[in-house]
């Protein structure tokens, strides 16, 4: 567990790290530079992370029972990883990018290892893992992206608020005869 505990630190440190440095550096580039380059390792880093305690706790029973840790953890981290790259780079494409890292690294723990041992099984608990880290991420990274798109305004409809009763459009006909 201490193992587990010393990889997560490692984004948070190498983020720390590009906040130092854009702290002491005068040149507004460099830092820009800087804090999209470290954001996206961390965040990448963050996913890898995430997958291998999402994979290996995906195992966890108590007693006979599988417990559904693992899921919670693919999709929470998934989440945090979308969230916090978006924060660090303020660029949304690149926070798409951890979630590719937690993909790709899940579905090479999901192969058969040298031993044939599997990691992640494919039994409820390890679907809904695959399956909802996906579907969290997915649904994260389009909001992140979508989330300052402009939309066109149709001129031809006026808005909602906008919208003149019939009667008051058309004076010339009477409500009654409607």
């Amino acid at each position: 567990m201490g193992v587990l505990l010393a990889v997560l630190a490692i984004p948070v440190v190498l983020a720390g790290l590009a906040f130092w440095f854009v702290q002491r550096t005068t040149d507004a580039a460099a830092a820009e530079l800087v804090l999209r380059i470290g954001g996206t390792v961390a965040g990448c880093l963050g996913g890898v992370v995430f997958s291998f305690a999402a994979v290996i706790l995906s195992n966890f029973m108590i007693g006979k029972y599988h417990t559904p840790i693992g899921p919670l953890i693919a999709i929470g981290g998934n989440i945090v990883i979308v969230l916090f790259t978006y924060s660090v780079t303020g660029h949304r494409m690149l926070a798409a990018l951890p979630g590719v890292a937690w993909f790709l690294t899940t579905i090479v723990l999901s192969q058969r290892g040298p031993g044939s041992d599997l990691l992640l099984q494919g039994n409820w608990v390890g679907v809904l893992t695959l399956l909802g880290g996906s579907l969290a991420w997915g649904i994260s990274a389009y909001q992140v992206i979508d989330r300052h798109r402009t939309r066109p305004i149709d001129a031809a409809r006026p808005a909602p608020s906008a919208r003149v009763p019939e009667s008051v459009a058309r004076p010339d006909r009477d409500v009654d005869d409607a």
